[in-house]
């Protein structure tokens, strides 16, 4: 082929001729690349349901400031129905004051550990009529008044969780009572909570299915037997503290509240047997704690859970029941094998005996809590991988007879599994070389010399004498 590199003009013409023969005649030319399809030309709904994929931080520190068209596309309510803000140091007061102002449309609104609540608030009482879903934990500033006039100008709202908030004054719950579509409260460690507003709240709220007073420590016997005479037929989920409770009120539970799914109780100092063949007509029961129930004998615990009393429970915990043995191990993981969580801390008679029946029947379980129980040994670990596939947590903190070494065989053929060792630190597996080295010094009683390797620095003094 002809080159280029110093041709005449008549040589650049042969060439130009004889490229025209190789290409065929009619043959189109490439097409000139077509402009950018502009974002401003697509349809409304098409822009607004791109910009539902981005959170609102990202709206309010990109899209916002694009330009103005994106500014107003950006704020338009349909974007701000689903709202979460954490603490003061994130985004200010007056920020979420401005978000809020935009969001008439506002369905759900998190807020957690602020300190002016009330000040947002009230901006929901004014901009949010249409909010069906309120929760303010850690929060302070909650006062009869703001709630009064939250109530009023949001009276769709059926969920709150108020958990660890702090009440300014005796009115507060008296307040929330004029939400006639309430169906699920939590005011868990609140403050400035009594029996009678209890009981008020239950003869109010006639469509409540869901209460957690948790850490309401002085709640008394007669204001939960009221509250399960007003909305124990209807109520699917109850958490409370036992502190000051007694079997009346254990009892008033199990034979008034049979439509529950979740039952949970801190601190049942004060439950004895008594209580437990009531509690056993729970039959729909997902969800059962019951921690500190220190009076329970294993021979009672165990005949709870025969005859399949809870075929559908996946989720239990007998924290702190101090009298559990094998026994009650074995009448829970015979008649309940859909169980996926199970805390037995401190329930110090469970042996290998019982740690066996767990693993080997248990099979859907993804997390066991196992803290102080100082008995077992882990010597059906090694079946983990096989028996429970989905177990993903296992806390044996203060479990002295467990041997590192076999927490960390099980986490090298399951790393996904998150196993916490005696000091509660994470389980990571060493190499198999050292692992085999501590195995072997386990089972010994010879003194512990690690093989330590030096490498040495010749030093040489300077003619000072300084190293």
């Amino acid at each position: 082929m002809m080159k280029l590199d110093g041709a005449s003009e008549e040589e650049k013409l042969q060439l130009v001729q004889w490229l025209q023969t190789r290409v065929p005649a009619g043959v189109p030319s490439p097409p000139e690349p077509a402009e950018p399809f502009p974002f401003q030309l697509l349809p409304l709904e098409i822009q607004l349901h791109i910009f539902s994929f981005l959170t609102p931080r990202e709206l309010c520190t990109i899209v916002f400031s694009v330009c103005k068209e994106w500014n107003h596309i950006g704020k338009d309510p349909t974007l701000w129905q689903h709202l979460s803000f954490e603490a003061d140091n994130v985004i200010s007061t007056n920020g979420v004051v401005r978000v809020l102002s935009f969001s008439p449309l506002l369905k759900s609104l998190r807020l957690e550990a602020r300190r002016h609540v009330d000040k947002i608030l009230f901006q929901v009482a004014d901009t949010c009529k249409q909010l069906r879903s309120l929760t303010a934990r850690f929060c302070n500033g909650l006062s009869s008044v703001l709630l009064e006039v939250l109530v009023k100008h949001c009276p769709d709202i059926g969920r709150i969780n108020f958990e660890g908030s702090r009440f300014d004054d005796p009115g507060c719950m008296s307040a929330l009572t004029g939400l006639g579509r309430l169906t699920a409260l939590n005011v868990s460690h609140c403050l400035r909570l009594e029996d009678a507003e209890v009981a008020e709240l239950a003869r109010a709220c006639r469509r409540l299915q869901e209460l957690n007073v948790d850490g309401v420590g002085y709640l008394t016997d007669g204001a939960v037997l009221d509250l399960v005479e007003q909305c124990g037929a209807r109520l699917t989920s109850l958490v409370l503290d036992g502190e000051n409770l007694s079997d009346a009120a254990f009892s008033g539970i199990g034979r008034g509240c049979r439509q529950l799914e979740v039952l949970c109780i801190s601190f049942a100092d004060g439950m004895t047997d008594a209580s437990l063949p009531a509690l056993g007509g729970l039959r729909g029961l997902l969800r059962l704690k019951i921690r500190r129930g220190h009076q329970l004998s294993a021979t009672a615990l165990a005949r709870l859970f025969l005859d399949e009393n809870m075929p559908r429970l996946l989720h239990l915990d007998l924290s702190e029941c101090s009298n559990v043995d094998d026994s009650t191990v074995d009448a829970v993981t015979a008649n309940c094998p859909l169980l996926t969580f199970l805390a037995l801390s401190w329930c110090w008679d469970i042996t290998d005996v019982g740690l066996e029946k767990i693993v080997s029947r248990l099979s859907f379980l993804r997390a066991l809590d196992l803290v102080g129980v100082v008995r077992i040994t882990g010597q059906c670990f090694n079946r983990i991988p096989e028996w429970l596939p989905e177990l993903r947590y296992l806390n044996l903190e203060q479990c002295s007879d467990i041997q590192d070494v076999v927490v960390e065989r099980v986490v090298r053929d399951r790393p996904q599994l998150q196993a916490l060792d005696y000091y509660g630190d994470r389980v990571v597996p060493r190499p198999a070389e050292m692992e085999a080295w501590a195995a072997e010094l386990a089972g010994s009683d010879r003194q512990l010399q690690v093989p330590v390797t030096i490498d040495f620095v010749l030093l040489h003094e300077d003619e000072d004498g300084a190293a």
